[in-house]
């Protein structure tokens, strides 16, 4: 099982037409949550402004939730900044609760909000 490419052409200069035009087929929402479509059309957008920092991303609860489970606490120390390993923590310490990292209304499909990355 793998993830289809968001951009697909015939030759160079048709996956080139079509990134520059922005046209990649939406994820299978039967298969993946609409908050991975969502950080996945905020990725691929056309405008850089409406695109997420790493920073954000690395801070969104879906994401952040996997940090702890895919790298050391001597990694995230050193590669992470403060406000992600917070985040980490926090997102963390919200699953061992037994509740969902997911706060309703931080981003939607149509428009995703940073409101959580105040200082960015």
């Amino acid at each position: 099982m793998y993830i289809k490419s968001s951009f697909c052409g015939k030759s160079l200069f048709n996956l080139f037409t079509k990134i520059i035009q922005n046209n990649h087929k939406p994820i299978n929402s039967s298969r993946y949550s609409q908050d991975l479509s969502a950080i996945v059309d905020s990725i691929l957008s056309k405008d850089p402004e409406k695109r997420p920092s790493i920073n954000q991303l690395l801070s969104l609860p879906n994401i952040c939730k996997w940090i702890p489970r895919l790298l050391s606490k001597q990694i995230i120390d050193v590669e992470f900044p403060e406000g992600i390993k917070n985040r980490v923590v926090q997102v963390k310490n919200t699953i061992h609760r037994g509740e969902n990292p997911r706060s309703p209304g931080i981003y939607t499909k149509k428009n995703l909000s940073w409101s959580i990355f105040d200082g960015e």
